[in-house]
């Protein structure tokens, strides 16, 4: 992975930090999709595995976002 495409990945984390998570998430998933496919294949050795771990990850990441946006808008104790 070169300089240019970590400049992007971080263009996106820092877009999904200030609310972009539509095109932020998809263009995140297009620079890193298919190194976390190598390294899930790598380790599992078997390509519906390593989709499957793919897809979780996505749908962790979702269930992250979602969770520490919800906590965010809870009333602070005071």
């Amino acid at each position: 992975m070169n300089w240019n495409t970590i400049e992007k990945i971080n263009i996106c984390i820092q877009k999904i930090k200030a609310g972009d998570h539509g095109d932020a998430i998809i263009k995140l998933h297009s620079l890193i999709g298919n190194h976390l496919h190598f390294i899930a294949y790598k380790y599992l050795k078997d390509t519906i595995e390593a989709e499957d771990v793919i897809q979780d990850f996505w749908n962790y990441t979702n269930w992250l976002y979602m969770f520490v946006s919800n906590l965010l808008l809870l009333p602070k104790n005071t």
